[in-house]
């Protein structure tokens, strides 16, 4: 494994919860809003982990009423996602930063988001088994499929509770303006 700058504490005990799910969303900016929503359209059981108190990554830390959707004309029409929630109208129209964080706020609590999102809670570290195995110290449930490769490790920000989310796929969405970590760094194989 590579070696890393990046130190994360992994407390070095049982979980408080343990929860089994399909699909584990690291980050509840317009990726992992998306990525629920798609979730949540399928009916795939999934969690958000969203390290802040409400959804919309960068739109709710960093921008403000200067700040806007940059989409070039080959790019713009990913932002046409939804009829009902537009981030930008045509190719030559900025979605402002207030605009456009209404907008995700929007759409996630319409679409119902929120209801599977873990809010203040930080990812301590993600754990992926190819051979479907969990870590031994990991007690799942009698009715488990045991057929999850996922291990994520979240911290609740505000009462120290530490969960075990065990998914059968992860979707990790941290946003472009975090710090950034190279793949054996963040995400650990065992």
């Amino acid at each position: 494994m590579a070696k890393c700058s990046l130190a994360v504490s992994v407390p070095d005990r049982a979980p408080d919860e343990v929860m089994e799910t399909e699909m584990a969303i690291v980050g509840g900016g317009i990726c992992g809003i998306l990525a629920a929503k798609m979730c949540g359209d399928r009916r795939w059981p999934y969690v958000l982990v969203e390290r802040r108190e409400e959804l919309g990554g960068v739109w709710n830390t960093l921008a403000n009423n200067h700040s806007y959707l940059q989409a070039s004309v080959a790019y713009e029409p990913n932002y046409r996602w939804d009829k009902n929630y537009r981030l930008n109208q045509d190719e030559l129209t900025k979605g402002s930063g207030a605009a456009t964080q209404q907008t995700l706020k929007r759409f996630a609590y319409d679409h119902c988001v929120d209801k599977f999102t873990r809010f203040s809670t930080e990812v301590l570290t993600v754990r992926h088994r190819p051979d479907g195995l969990v870590d031994a110290c990991l007690i799942l449930p009698p009715e488990s499929s045991h057929a999850h490769s996922f291990l994520t490790i979240c911290k609740n920000l505000k009462t120290g509770k530490i969960t075990h989310i065990v998914s059968q796929f992860m979707m990790i969405s941290p946003g472009i303006l975090t710090t950034q970590v190279r793949p054996g760094c963040w995400l650990a194989t065992h």
